[in-house]
């Protein structure tokens, strides 16, 4: 009997994954709901006429048919904030977590593919960053450049969150280089560039799948604590959330920030849904526990 290729095998697997997915309630719940929200928030303006920034000179904030979600305290329309500011929190989680892979998954496949000094140099740094609370880092970034934009909001998150990433590729680098395949590779005289991207790192790589729904969440819940503290970007949801600080608009003027609020809670919800989803699928006994 022949041997299947690495291709087929490789097709297979992906065959397997996306049957499995498939199949997961949750991954498919939280799939289609993610995917409802950024379609809402992407295809709005087509159909909708937004402006954030326009001020309204009139008393009455209250929703209208005018101003569905209502006013303010800014007299600036809700609905168009809550469009503008959900593209900018779900751009500041996609943002950052692809810089986060950018920077942690060379660090990470270099620390577990040489090990000895280059390992402990990442861990080491790792170590260092992981040492700092990320809270009060971002705070003093915000004070040294006195503006807060989504740009600034991404390299930040980004060069503080990659030890997360590093180190979960180089615990399972680790593990790979210790398989019978690349020992194999090794024997066929295949160059350590080759071994690493198509026998360790293809094999190394589920881990960082898996995890990075997680880290999207992560990301725009870290924004949305820095918008909470009164430094966050001006229309993102968790600066329409910070009105809630106001115990007159967490009571008596609650479509000001319950609508991002529960938009807010609908994409953490939805991308770690997702995210237990491509787990399960990944590795289906977890799934039956």
């Amino acid at each position: 009997m022949k041997k299947k290729s690495r291709g087929a095998r490789l097709e297979n697997a992906k065959k397997g994954f996306l049957y499995s997915f498939v199949r997961s309630p949750k991954g498919m719940f939280g799939f289609c709901l993610f995917s409802l929200i950024v379609l809402a928030i992407f295809l709005a303006p087509l159909f909708f006429k937004l402006d954030a920034e326009q001020v309204y000179f009139i008393t009455n904030k209250a929703p209208s048919k005018e101003h569905i979600l209502g006013l303010d305290t800014a007299f600036q329309d809700c609905f168009s904030k809550l469009i503008v500011g959900g593209r900018v929190s779900l751009l500041v989680g996609l943002g950052t977590s692809l810089l986060t892979m950018l920077i942690g998954i060379p660090l990470g496949l270099a620390a577990g593919f040489y090990q000895g000094k280059v390992g402990a140099a990442v861990n080491r740094a790792a170590d260092l960053f992981l040492s700092f609370p990320m809270i009060v880092l971002l705070l003093l970034l915000v004070a040294v450049f006195q503006r807060v934009s989504a740009g600034l909001v991404v390299v930040a998150l980004g060069i503080l969150s990659w030890p997360g990433t590093a180190k979960i590729l180089y615990s399972t680098v680790i593990t790979v280089m210790n398989s019978e395949y690349v020992e194999a590779a090794r024997a066929m005289g295949k160059s350590n560039a080759r071994i690493m991207f198509t026998d360790v790192f293809l094999n190394s790589i589920t881990p960082i799948l898996v995890s990075l729904p997680f880290r999207i969440s992560m990301s725009v819940m870290m924004e949305t604590s820095l918008a909470f503290l009164g430094v966050g970007i001006a229309t993102s949801w968790g600066r329409q959330i910070y009105l809630a600080t106001q115990m007159n608009v967490m009571v008596n003027q609650m479509w000001m920030w319950l609508p991002a609020a529960v938009c807010l809670v609908a994409v953490i919800v939805s991308v770690n849904c997702l995210g237990e989803g491509i787990r399960d699928s990944y590795d289906p006994k977890i799934a039956r526990r």
